[in-house]
Parts: structure tokens; sequence; C-alpha cells
């Protein structure tokens, strides 16, 4: 036999108690899957079997059994959460009996691919009777995605049918091993757990998206205890690589076997999130009505049965009904996660359910717009860049990290990375830095809000070089002013703004006029001249007279420019006169006190003029006033925003 070539999928059987899916796997793989002695005792599996088909190439196809019992449909779930396509059982001795109805409900509502329908014991009957249950059949999976799968009549005992089944079996395991692989991280959902002597710990059940290599680090949920991996087994073989559709061990020494009870789930760091409140969207079947608000549920999520409080916001038109669970205890799910949805006592399934997030808060009838984006998740769930842009376009739009988007969409690092590039590339995405993006579509809107006001602005002030952040602020909107905090310089200097300390942002690639430069520079000189005594606006304008031109105005820009300081309104001092000023005062109380009439005569100035930069000086964290003294408190404090 060629080397060892396991096809990633995991076919399992589904069907009523006694339907021979057992013997079947057993008659495909040459080894009897119940291998517990209670199940060989009682002739029934109780729990899941796994088998391997192996081919003359070397080819290995995995298979699971899942019980046919009615009281033990949560280890069925658990079994079809790791089947890649199913083959649905039915004894032609037998036809359609419940739990047959009840397994294919389950396949249909957890989404499990259509395989084969496999009609067992066909040596028992005649082929009148064979083809009244196949007629049975057919016409119970019409209309939905198991109308038209190929059918075929097989006996375990005997062997007839057994190797146009193996053919079957063959195409199906190669066509689903062929579908593009899931972008979400690494998940495997624990069926089994024991313990090594010497090893330790060791869980076992199927992948279910992700890359896992030796000596990665994961994480079991719930409980976000972390390990290391220290060997895997895939199929019974050591692997240096754990990947989807393979039934898989994990050795993580790391984890106690008391921590590794079936329901728990093996994940990647990377993607860990959990919460109390899982906000879903729910299908719900025909048997049963919409329960009231608060009903106890069973959510069947991988191998766990996660009990909650249901409330449903009914109002939708859809056929997904938006609504809320409420868990016992923090738990993991996956993003776009397929789960049972399970009515505990009468035990009855409501219908399937898709995970859209963890909220803070349950929802309330005024909250349709927010109900309807989250409704929207489930069309896009299987368009990966459509995904990516409606979570980056919520909250306005804020800018999201790579760490973010991973929790909120279960994907790997590697796999978010490349559908960022993808989506920046077709420019519906753009970065903000390295680890930080947002939506073309939102961002650019407010950076034209942005654009709007500065140009608006500069048309009212030609000579201003900053603008107010509290107008840019107000235009923007209260919402959107933290998409802007996350601006790119690149981004903001596309409007001509550079994000500066203090009240006000600058304005580049400002054109001044060359009259008003030439007075602005005037004035400075005569600031420097005077000292801490500077002239009154109208000493100014009676020495050098600037037509149209506005105290205020020119004000505005000899602070923009950072040529003045403006210790309070209507006094203005040439910067360099201050800096020498605070220098003066530095060293002084370096040297045991301020000589307040020291400076004054220094500067020939008065109280007047000298107490307002003093004060100035405390509040820019120079100094600090404690009783009737000054001290020094940070002698490097910027004298500017």
């Amino acid at each position: 036999m060629s080397q060892h070539h396991p096809i990633p999928v995991v076919l399992g059987t589904a069907g009523h108690i006694d339907h021979g899916k057992s013997a079947l796997i057993a008659a495909l793989c040459g080894e009897h899957p119940d291998r517990h002695q209670e199940e060989k005792a009682r002739g029934m599996t109780i729990s899941l079997g796994y088998g391997e088909m192996q081919l003359e190439d070397g080819t290995e196809i995995g298979f699971v059994d899942v019980p046919g019992h009615e009281r033990l449909v949560r280890k069925m779930v658990a079994g079809a959460t790791g089947m890649s396509a199913a083959l649905l059982v039915v004894a032609c001795d037998d036809g359609i009996m419940q739990q047959t109805r009840e397994h294919f409900e389950v396949l249909t509502m957890l989404g499990v691919e259509p395989g084969l329908l496999v009609f067992t014991k066909c040596d028992l009957v005649d082929d009148e009777t064979l083809e009244l249950v196949q007629l049975e059949v057919e016409e119970m999976v019409a209309g939905g995605a198991w109308e038209g799968c190929p059918s075929l009549a097989v006996s375990a005992h005997s062997g007839q049918g057994m190797s146009e089944l193996k053919s079957a079996v063959v195409e199906l395991a190669q066509r689903v091993a062929n579908r593009p692989p899931r972008p979400q991280g690494f998940v495997l959902h624990m069926q089994r757990s024991f313990a090594v002597e010497g090893a330790g710990t060791v869980v076992t059940g199927v992948c279910a998206s992700g890359r896992l290599d030796l000596s990665d680090a994961v994480v079991l949920m719930p409980g976000a205890h972390d390990s290391r991996v220290r060997r895997i087994h895939v199929h019974g073989q050591s692997a240096e690589t754990a990947v989807p559709g393979l039934r898989t061990a994990l050795n993580l020494p790391d984890l106690s076997k008391q921590d590794c009870y079936p329901g728990g789930v093996i994940i990647e760091r990377a993607i860990m999130n959990s919460g109390k409140l899982l906000r879903v969207a729910i299908e719900f079947g025909e048997r049963l009505t919409m329960p009231k608000p608060g009903s106890e549920v069973h959510v069947m999520a991988g191998t766990a049965a996660i009990h909650g409080k249901l409330y449903c916001y009914s109002q939708q038109s859809s056929k997904q009904i938006l609504a809320d669970i409420v868990v016992d205890e923090e738990v993991f799910l996956a993003h776009g996660q397929r789960c049972l949805l399970r009515r505990p006592s009468p035990a009855a399934n409501y219908g399937s359910l898709r995970f859209l997030g963890f909220a803070d808060y349950k929802l309330r009838a005024r909250d349709a717009d927010e109900m309807q984006w989250w409704l929207q998740q489930i069309d896009l769930i299987n368009n990966p860049g459509e995904l990516l842009l409606h979570i980056l376009n919520k909250n306005t739009g804020q800018a999201q990290t790579v760490a973010q988007l991973c929790r909120s969409l279960s994907y790997s690092p590697l796999a978010m990375r490349e559908l960022l590039n993808a989506q920046v590339a077709e420019k519906n995405v753009q970065a903000t830095s390295a680890e930080s993006y947002v939506a073309v579509g939102e961002a650019q809107g407010i950076l034209d809000v942005l654009d709007a006001t500065v140009q608006h602005f500069c048309s009212k002030n030609s000579n201003r070089l900053r603008i107010p952040m509290s107008l840019l602020r107000q235009q923007v909107g209260k919402k959107s002013w933290p998409v802007v905090a996350s601006f790119s310089s690149e981004m903001l200097a596309q409007v001509n703004l550079k994000v500066t300390k203090g009240e006000h942002w600058t304005i580049l690639n400002v054109e001044v006029d060359p009259q008003f430069a030439a007075s602005a520079a005037h004035l400075v000189a005569l600031l420097v001249e005077s000292k801490l005594q500077p002239p009154t606006w109208q000493d100014f304008w009676q020495s050098h007279p600037v037509a149209d031109v506005r105290e205020t105005e020119m004000s505005d820009y000899l602070l923009d420019s950072e040529l003045c300081i403006s210790p309070e309104a209507e006094i203005l001092f040439a910067t360099s006169v201050v800096t020498e000023l605070a220098r003066d005062v530095v060293s002084q109380l370096k040297d045991g006190g301020m000589d307040i009439p020291a400076l004054r005569d220094k500067y020939a100035t008065s109280r007047k003029y000298l107490m307002p930069l003093l004060e100035y000086f405390d509040s820019r964290g120079l100094t600090e006033r404690v009783g009737a003294k000054r001290i020094l408190r940070n002698a490097d404090a910027s004298l500017r925003d």
C-alpha cells in the first residue's frame, strides 16, 4: 500500500437506531466503530464511533458513526458538527422511522453537506418494497438541498451494492475536499479526552477550521486555559499539522484531564472571544412555534449543550429572526457558527441558528436599525470581503485593528491580513496605521466633511494657519469624531490638516498675503523691542497701517504661527521674549526662590503684564503656585500647544 494520505473530510452516518449505520462503516472500513464494551454488549451505538476507509493508493477517508437512539440526540449533534458530508441511512425492512426524520432535520438545520441516500438491508426485501421505501425517502427530502442526491441500495451482510457505495463515497469525499477552505482560525470541538502517562492530557475531535502546527499555543474554552501543543495525531498517526476535516488528537500537556470535558473547544489565541449574551439569527422549523421571551433553551454548539434563555425580536419580516440568548457562563462561539436550538422539555428542535457576535445589552424595540445591521451579516457570511466592510462600517466606520477584526470574525491573523490587503488593493479599505484599518466609503465621507469645513473656514479667514478642533468636531458629528482620531497623518494631509496638541489643528498649504505677512513681521519686531511692555493696537496701527485687516485677524495669525504668546485676551508678547523670561524664572527657582522685582526691572514691565505671564507658566506646567510661593514643576515644559 502507498503512503498514508488522508483526504481532509469526515463523512458521517445518520438514521434510526438499528438501521445498519455501524455495520455499514464496518463493511467500508474493515473495523466496527463500536469499540466500547457496553456498546458491543447492547448491540447499539451509545457514543460516537470512528473508522477510516483505506484505499489501495494510500488514500484514507474518515467516518464518524452517530447513535440513533432518541435519547442520544446530543451525541448525534456532536457527531454532525464534525461531518463534512453525511450518508442518510434507511433500512429497507423498516423505512422511515422517528429518528430518521429527526436526524435528517438535524443535518438540514446544521447545514451538513448533502451526501448519499443509503438503503441498507436490501437483501431482506423484494424489489417492490425497496422501491416504496425509496419513494418515501425521496418525498421526505424533496424541495431541499438533499433532493436529487445519489441513492444506493446495499447490504453490509451480503456485500450487495458495496462496491458501488465505495466508489460513490470516494467521489463524494473528493468533491467535498475541493471546497474552498474557511478563513477562520483554528477551532476543534472536543469529543473525547484522556490522560496518557508521561505525556499528559490528550483531546480528540474534528478540526473545524484553521491550521495548527506543533508547539503552537492554544486556548481551551470555556475557562481560557492556555497550553502548547506537544504532539499531533491525525487518524491515529503522528503528524506535523492539524487541518480542517480530519479527526485529530492533540497532546496538550499544560491542561488537566478535569479541564477537558466534552463540550470544550480548543482554539488559537488570536480568535479568543467570549461572552454571556449571544446575538444570533434563528430560522425556526415548522414543528414548534416561537417560544415566549425568557424561555429556556439549549444551544447545541459543537459538542456542547449550552443552557440559556431566549429573547426573540419577532417584528422582522424575513425568515431569519434576530434573537438574544443569555447563557449561564461565558462561552466561545465562532462567528457564523451554525448551531441547533432545542427545547429542553419535552425535547424537540426549535430550529437552526447562526452566531453573529457577543452583545453588551439586549436589543429594544427602538433599535430597528441595529437589528437590521446584525441581520445583514447572514447574507454576507459567505462573502468575506463584503462581510469585512460590513464590520468596518459598524460604529460609523471607526477604524479597527487586525486583532479586533480577528476576534470579531474568528479569522486567523494570516487570513485577515490577506483579506485586508485584497480590500486595500481594491480601494475598499484604507490603512490608518500598520495595524489599523477603516472602510474607505465611510472614511471618505468623513474626509469630505473635514475638507469642506477647512475650505469654508479658510474662505472666511484667509490668513489663518490653524483651525479650532471644536469646529471640526461639530461639523463631523459626535458619533464620527472617534473615526477622525484613527486617521493617519497622510489621510488628514489630503484635506490639508495636521494634528497638533491643544485645541487647534494646523492647516497645511496656506498662502498668506505678502503685505499681511510683512505687517505681522513688523509687529513682532515691535513686540521684541518693547519686551514685556507691549504697544497697544492703536499705537501699532498708527505706525504701520494695513488696510482691511482686523485686530483679531492679525492676533490669530501671530498666535497660529507661534510668533507670539497671549497669556490672556488682548495681550500679546513675542514668543522669544516669553521664552527668555521662562529661562530666568527657572534659573531663579533653581537658586532658591523667585525675585519678582528683579524680573520686573530687567524686562521694564509692571505687575499688569508680569503676573499674567507667571500664571501662564503655571498653566503650562512650568511652575506651580504653592501658597504664596511658586515652585519649579517641569523645567522642560512647552510654552506652546
